[in-house]
């Protein structure tokens, strides 16, 4: 019996260093260079990556984080999915599409390439339901920039397929719960809501019979 061979399919990272790795020689385009004297507040982990003044040495992290997250989403679709060779062929298909080819070679579209990356590692996390490893590379992502907010979302499609978590309606309950921040509920709060819980007829009932009792005489204390 013959064994079903699958095409050969490059790795994705060898993939992205062959189709990109005419980068070394190019310079800052579009004014890139600025960004090196005008810090993105709002995208922290993007600012952070920045450093030296050399056009090759930027463009070469460009192309690794770009490798790395081919490399990722290969490994996470084989992952849900079980299916080596497609995942193969989509993390090719990721590494070569011609609509990477300016996140790529500019450096003012690194913000890109880091929620990328961070976002397919929070769904290799999600894999493994590792949720903890998924809130911190979501938030490393949102951090990058905020392309991939809706990626709840997207993990919710992923319990339907592949996954076939979400069969019933009973089932999407859960799986969103799981999606929400959960923050211990502290003592102080737990006894201040249940002040603040009261209505305010019994407050006012409370008070009387406070100040009631405040009043009268104490049977111990009587003048002879």
């Amino acid at each position: 019996m013959r064994r079903q061979r699958h095409p050969h399919i490059p790795p994705p990272a060898v993939t992205t260093a062959i189709v990109f790795g005419q980068l070394f020689r190019h310079e800052f385009l579009f004014g890139d260079d600025a960004l090196f004297r005008a810090p993105l507040l709002w995208q922290p982990l993007t600012t952070l990556t920045f450093f030296g003044r050399s056009a090759s040495a930027q463009l070469l992290l460009n192309l690794v984080l770009h490798a790395a997250s081919a490399a990722v989403l290969f490994v996470a679709m084989r992952k849900l999915t079980g299916a080596t060779g497609r995942s193969a062929f989509v993390a090719a298909l990721f590494a070569i599409h011609p609509m990477h080819v300016e996140t790529v070679a500019r450096l003012a579209e690194r913000k890109q390439l880091l929620a990328t990356l961070f976002a397919l590692l929070a769904l290799l996390a999600y894999a493994h339901r590792r949720l903890a490893l998924v809130a911190v590379a979501f938030a490393a992502s949102l951090l990058s920039d905020p392309t991939y907010v809706a990626l709840p979302l997207i993990l919710l499609v992923l319990d339907w397929w592949p996954l076939a978590r979400l069969r019933t309606e009973r089932d999407l309950r859960p799986l969103l719960i799981e999606k929400l921040p959960r923050l211990p509920a502290q003592p102080s709060q737990s006894s201040a809501a249940g002040t603040h819980s009261r209505s305010p007829t019994q407050s006012l009932r409370t008070s009387a019979s406070s100040a009631a009792s405040s009043r009268r005489p104490d049977p111990r204390c009587r003048i002879r």
